[in-house]
């Protein structure tokens, strides 16, 4: 129990700082001694001698009595958007007169060097607390996991999103789920894998909204709409918030279904097992995740039927996409809602699309380690080399994203979570993308096909309020431009970058010349979208990526970004 612990208290710690430090929010400076000074090298931009070397720095705060306390760590940067990262050792702690020890607490880390930080003591409390609730969390699921000594090599899509055990890569609550207690978290993870039964309701049908595809409409009892509602939720709102609802017959409970289900990576979206060709229910769960509440506003309900068909209708119109890429775009078919708290998306099945000797793995498990300390991917890059199977991954996953922003002006939001593999004994050969009720972005004038924008209702002022980063539609081609960029190669093929480099010995800068030729190649294909290529250029010096962290220190009025330098610029393809 005390080494998961301490473990996940390492993890969200130095996700932690390198988050602050990356984002410009903490500068430390370099030990006494020790040379060039590290501000110039982990909090400046300007200067190339950082990256790669390793740097001794610290940060002097004060503790509860206002005596100094020094934080001190080696840290370096990486190739791949100027990531910071710590190691090797620990983060280490000093009080006045003391000797240095290992720092845990990303609590007391917070409370130390407040000073330091623009952020007001409710907002760095409820940001420590979603960060304890992480560590707990994340134990436990770990402790789970190796208890149950199950790996991830060779086991199935399904599985994996259960095995897959190691959440957001860069973000520091990344398992926090406010409003789990341990129990819900044994019950309702899906590091744990167990059969989940949702409840099904009826709603009076004046008292919800629905949108679907052509063709399709939602069940309906006595006049009652039904959906799905998550037991956790049900557990939450059955006898308080909709109490009312019931008194007066407008809701109506039916019981559980015979259908077994289990929660994906997301934790609201619920895959059934029973029957895996049917759809998957993303549900309604008013819980707190990386920093977000995991309810389902109205108007993204409503959008995701529309927000599909605009999608698939543009791969099965456009010959590229349609029959030479083949990407998957999984459907969002149906969804249905009364409130953020009482809403159902149905998403289509990633089984149904898979042809003969065809697999699936999430992107998350691509730099996943085994409690043995084998990656999943071991096998897989031994047998292809680790530079032929990149080439062939990059070629599947960056070709579609790119195509639709280029040749369209549609940003997919297109982070590790919501793209799937699609491989043939690890060999990659197609791409399949989920989540698009709100994970897409545009600019109306970029659009290369105007008239087929849905009508999609827009995010009401009160949301925008408390989530500014909440919207579909951007004000300009570079925002949607680095919205691409932002999840799909910073957060997620960076991650695997550095993750190739540290464990397959393929240098990052190689690994950025490799994507590099993708976006080269797809220039080359498409000379006729020159002026689109360079309307959305991802080969820009520098971009903007979110500041996640810093986010959750600051009032949620604007969208918070820092521009970083792009390692896609400064390589050569060949």
């Amino acid at each position: 129990m005390i080494e998961e612990t301490v473990e996940a208290q390492r993890r969200v710690l130095r996700r932690l700082i390198e988050s602050l430090v990356y984002e410009g929010a903490l500068r430390p400076e370099a030990e006494p001694g020790r040379g060039v000074p590290g501000e110039a090298r982990l909090a400046g931009r300007d200067s190339e001698s950082g990256r790669g070397s390793r740097d001794r720095v610290r940060l002097v705060g004060r503790d509860g009595d206002g005596d100094p306390v020094v934080y001190s760590w080696a840290a370096r940067r990486r190739h791949s958007f100027d990531r910071v990262r710590l190691g090797p050792g620990t983060v280490r702690r000093a009080p006045l007169g003391q000797p240095p020890a290992e720092a845990l607490s990303p609590r007391l880390f917070l409370d130390e060097i407040a000073t330091l930080l623009a952020a007001s003591p409710e907002r760095r409390n409820a940001f420590a607390a979603e960060l304890e609730r992480t560590v707990a969390n994340d134990a436990q699921a770990r402790r789970h996991w190796r208890a149950a000594g199950r790996r991830a090599s060779g086991s199935t899509f399904d599985d994996l999103e259960a095995l897959v055990v190691d959440g957001h890569p860069y973000h520091p609550s990344y398992k926090s789920r406010l409003g789990f207690d341990d129990g819900d978290n044994a019950a309702f993870g899906p590091e744990f894998g167990r059969p989940i039964r949702p409840m099904w309701v009826g709603v009076r049908r004046d008292q919800v909204e629905w949108a679907a595809v052509s063709g399709l409409r939602p069940d309906v009892v006595d006049d009652r709409v039904v959906l799905p509602v998550h037991p956790w939720q049900w557990r939450r709102h059955g006898t308080t918030t909709w109490a009312e609802m019931e008194a007066s017959g407008a809701l109506v409970a039916f019981g559980t279904g015979e259908d077994d289900y289990r929660a994906q990576q997301s934790i609201r979206s619920l895959a059934n097992i029973s029957r895996p060709e049917e759809a998957t229910l993303k549900l309604a769960l008013s819980i707190v995740n990386t920093s977000t509440a995991r309810t389902l506003a109205p108007h993204a309900v409503a959008n995701a039927p529309l927000i599909t068909a605009w999608l698939q209708g543009i791969a099965a119109r456009d010959p590229y996409l349609g029959r030479h890429l083949r990407p998957v775009l999984l459907g969002e078919r149906l969804g249905v809602a009364h409130s953020p708290d009482l809403a159902a998306i149905w998403r289509e099945s990633l089984h149904s699309y898979l042809a003969p000797g065809e697999e699936a793995a999430p992107f998350t498990a691509l730099t996943h380690v085994d409690a043995t300390g084998e990656p999943f991917v071991a096998g897989w890059v031994k047998e292809q080399g680790v530079e032929a199977w990149t080439r062939r991954l990059l070629t599947v996953t960056v070709a579609p994203v790119l195509h639709f922003l280029v040749a369209h002006g549609i940003a997919l939001e297109a982070h590790a979570q919501n793209l799937l593999l699609i491989h043939a004994g690890g060999r990659p050969r197609r791409l399949a993308l989920r989540d698009f009720h709100d994970g897409v972005r545009f600019c109306a004038t970029g659009l290369a096909e105007p008239a087929a924008r849905p009508a999609l209702h827009p995010t009401p002022p009160e949301q925008l309020r408390v989530n500014r980063n909440s919207y579909l539609e951007a004000e300009s081609d570079e925002e949607v431009r680095d919205f691409v960029h932002d999840c799909l190669f910073f957060v997620n093929l960076g991650e695997l970058a550095m993750f190739l480099e540290d464990r397959f010995e393929l240098a990052e800068e190689r690994f950025w010349a490799l994507a590099r030729r993708m976006v080269e190649d797809h220039r080359r294909r498409f000379p006729d979208l020159a002026g689109r290529a360079a309307r959305f250029d991802v080969l820009a010096p520098e971009v903007a990526v979110e500041q996640l962290t810093t986010r959750r220190l600051l009032p949620d009025t604007e969208v918070r970004l820092h521009r970083v330098r792009n390692p896609l610029a400064g390589v050569d393809a060949n």
